[in-house]
């Protein structure tokens, strides 16, 4: 049929918003679909045994039967307008036969290895990392101690006003954080301390970060949202590595947003009332993870068209590129950080073959030095050892 044309399969792969893609706006439709149909199986059988016990138990009810009876009710007669809808009965059907076909269609060509290499791994990202962005986990359990865990503990969760706002917040992120092969955010929220998460970000194309997996802790005090958070860097080799000049050795994040740093207006200040934390995410990722991040220290910045600056910055960037293969690759990949080993794996798993072309270019790149063949033999030994074959993940998905 036209829908399965493989000429229409690249349409199916890409769309702006919160859902990457045609087919993956179609697999949430689809499971929607899935839960309406169990509902009504459910619905059916929980009116056929309400009858029955109606029948047979009239004089045996107590005040809690009666009560569960009637919420039962209560609940089925809010979905049976839904699911007894005809109309709507053929629309649920029609989505999911269209998304088995969109999916098996998908499968199809990207199994076929003609099929242009980007389109394949942006779906295979999709379809293996997208539903890893957010999760609850048992953060302060990790025998590696939260970077905030004496402050933590000495805190409580704090007022309704800081709950509240997180509750909101929370909800927003678990579907909008950055999403995407080229660069990502996974995050993780304590499941009993709402105020405490996790995030790695993957570091963007085309900059001396590029594919690192970058942990930072994160901990909401008990003044949020009047005071902004608090987010530290602890991808930075043991204290060894300054990766930024707004990422020190010791994990400081140097933003305006955060009040670590002095902004050039109040515009760039934490608002309590519009400052989000995916505010901060964002500002990480595309204000410090940046192309030539040697110009981001203020008194280097006139120097950015001279030959001085240029070479200087080549100089830092080696560093960098260096550091980020041993630390948040190599390192990353021999002791993931607990509740993200899925997302390391297939992180780098997916994005082997343009990783190691990556580091290569890099080594062999004039100019720099820092980048090894100890490095490149370190991480191929670590990228090897992961499975190749990366259409397991479709299956896994299917």
């Amino acid at each position: 049929s036209a829908i399965t044309h493989s000429s229409l399969v690249p349409l199916f792969m890409k769309l702006d918003g919160q859902y990457a893609s045609i087919e993956s706006l179609l697999k949430k439709l689809y499971s929607i679909t899935q839960v309406l149909a169990k509902a009504r199986a459910s619905t059916s059988i929980s009116s056929n045994n309400n009858n029955n016990s109606n029948n047979n138990n009239d004089n045996n009810k107590d005040l809690l039967s009666t009560t569960t009876n009637n919420d039962k009710d209560k609940d089925s007669s809010q979905l049976t307008p839904e699911i007894d809808n005809s109309e709507r009965n053929k629309l649920s059907d029609l989505i999911s036969s269209t998304y088995i076909k969109v999916r098996d269609a998908i499968t199809k060509e990207t199994s076929d290895p003609n099929t242009n290499l980007s389109i394949k791994l942006e779906y295979n990202y999709e379809n293996a990392l997208r539903d890893l962005q957010f999760d609850y986990m048992d953060i302060l359990s990790n025998p590696i101690a939260h970077h905030y865990k004496n402050k933590i503990n000495s805190e409580n969760l704090g007022n309704q006003e800081k709950f509240d706002r997180l509750m909101v917040e929370i909800s927003t992120l678990s579907s909008s954080l950055p999403f995407g092969e080229a660069t990502s955010c996974f995050l993780r929220v304590h499941e009993k301390r709402i105020d405490v998460m996790q995030i790695i970000i993957t570091g963007p194309p085309n900059t001396p970060y590029m594919n690192g997996c970058f942990l930072f802790d994160l901990y909401c005090g008990e003044n949020y949202p009047k005071k902004p958070p608090s987010i530290n860097l602890c991808t930075t080799g043991n204290g060894s590595v300054r990766f930024n000049p707004n990422l020190y050795n010791c994990g400081k994040v140097c933003l305006s947003l955060l009040g670590t740093w002095h902004g050039n207006s109040k515009s760039e200040e934490w608002n309590a009332e519009t400052s989000t934390l995916l505010q901060v995410f964002v500002s990480i990722q595309g204000l410090i993870l940046v192309e030539n991040p040697y110009f981001l220290e203020p008194s280097y910045e006139s120097q950015m068209k001279t030959a001085h600056g240029q070479q200087a910055s080549r100089n830092y960037d080696d560093i960098r590129r260096a550091g980020n293969i041993r630390w948040a690759m190599v390192d990353m990949l021999r002791n993931p950080p607990k509740g993200f080993e899925d997302v390391v794996k297939h992180h780098f798993t997916l994005k082997k073959e343009e990783i190691l072309k990556q580091i290569n270019d890099w080594k062999n790149e004039p100019g720099y030095s820092k980048v090894t063949q100890k490095l490149v033999d370190d991480l191929t030994y670590e990228l090897n050892k992961l499975k190749k074959d990366d259409n397991n993940f479709n299956n896994n998905n299917n």
